[in-house]
């Protein structure tokens, strides 16, 4: 039932002024953009799709079914970020919007932006 809820809400989001530019940015500049969301995947695809910039998105960590135990702050979606881009964690950025986004980037050694 969550994930219904969100991918309603996909459809009436509002982007982050500037942030379609600075995906496309990252992407003409060879840094892939991985998202990782404790909202699940499919809303995040719709939205990304909707706005059409979801072939400029290498991949996405959504939140893990049935597993809350293992969303942010836990670790293990930035881990598996890291391991899709395959960068050391000091060489990616989480941009983040909550303090758990700052807690997980602490915990795994990237730099983060809020």
């Amino acid at each position: 039932m969550r994930r219904a809820g969100e991918l309603r809400a996909a459809d009436d989001a509002i982007p982050t002024q500037g942030s379609a530019e600075a995906v496309q940015a990252c992407h003409d500049t060879g840094r892939p953009v991985v998202i990782v969301s404790n909202k699940s995947a499919p809303a995040i695809e719709a939205y990304l799709q909707l706005h059409e910039v979801d072939g400029l998105v290498v991949a996405i960590v959504g939140r893990p079914p049935g597993r809350p135990d293992l969303m942010k702050p836990h670790p293990e979606p930035v881990q598996q970020v890291l391991e899709i881009v395959a960068a050391p964690g000091m060489e990616g950025v989480l941009i983040g919007g909550s303090l758990t986004d700052m807690d997980v980037a602490h915990a795994t050694g990237v730099h983060s932006i809020g």
